[in-house]
């Protein structure tokens, strides 16, 4: 259950709750089952903060930050979630019917089993790790007519299950570098891990290696890209950081290809 010093804390206004956030970084928040429905929680400090259950319909979260909160069973339906922060949260089996979700941000979000049948996901922010399985949601909106009119996606019809997730989520795609016997490993795992914090995100590694294979004398490795990153990008600067670190290192000699692939993962680990 909720703790009730709290939520009367969070009642009192937000200017008063995230004063008192500052004062108690490390105080854990409760408000499980909490009646928050039509509350003004503009830019409210509601990170980490269980919310399981609780009833948050209509309210106001414009800008809130919501990082890692739980929303597990949540009802947001018809709540405003504007520029919302709900990066990693728990938003499982949670009721967003007709919220506003504009410019949220939901990297790493769990929203397995969500209802969002009327939401509005104008320029929401999902990536590869934001979990859409078994989402319930028959339409959405898009666009930036407030009114939703003539915004309706399907625009004649309703989803068929399993086609939200297939139409709105972050797939992944691959990119194949190949390598003859003069391949240098170190510089390989070098460039790999230097394209990964490039592009390295809060509990997201949207450059990983999938796979590594010899065929026919050279050895391709091929590395998962998450589906928003150009992948022509991806194998341009690998390449280029790869081939400015072989241009000023002594050449290797030829490599026996054989246990190539112990050796890479051996020394991607120690870069």
């Amino acid at each position: 259950m909720a703790n009730d010093e709290q939520l009367a804390l969070l009642l009192k206004g937000v200017d008063i709750w995230n004063g008192w956030r500052d004062d108690y970084p490390d105080e854990e928040i409760s408000l499980m089952g909490a009646d928050l429905s039509g509350a003004n929680l503009t830019q409210a400090n509601l990170n980490q903060v269980s919310l399981y259950n609780a009833d948050l319909s209509g309210a106001n979260l414009t800008q809130a930050n919501l990082v890692g909160a739980n929303l597990f069973n949540a009802n947001l339906s018809d709540a405003n979630l504007n520029q919302a922060n709900l990066e990693r949260g728990k938003l499982y089996n949670a009721n967003l019917q007709n919220a506003s979700l504009v410019g949220a941000e939901l990297h790493g979000t769990n929203l397995t089993s969500a209802k969002l049948t009327g939401a509005w996901i104008e320029q929401w922010q999902i990536n590869s790790d934001t979990k859409l399985d078994g989402i319930d949601c028959q339409y959405v909106y898009v666009g930036q007519d407030s009114e939703r009119q003539g915004q309706r996606i399907p625009n004649d019809r309703d989803f068929e299950p399993g086609e939200f997730s297939d139409r709105f989520g972050v797939k992944f795609n691959f990119v194949v570098l190949s390598f003859g016997a003069d391949i240098n490993w170190r510089l390989v795992a070098k460039a790999l891990k230097n394209l990964q914090e490039q592009h390295a995100e809060p509990q997201n590694q949207p450059i990983g290696i999938q796979s590594m294979a010899i065929e026919n004398g050279s050895l391709n490795i091929n590395l998962q890209v998450a589906g928003e990153l150009d992948q022509t990008h991806i194998e341009k600067r690998f390449w280029q950081t790869y081939k400015m670190a072989s241009n000023s290192t002594k050449r290797q000699p030829a490599q026996d290809l054989n246990g190539a692939i112990d050796r890479l993962v051996l020394l991607a680990e120690k870069v």
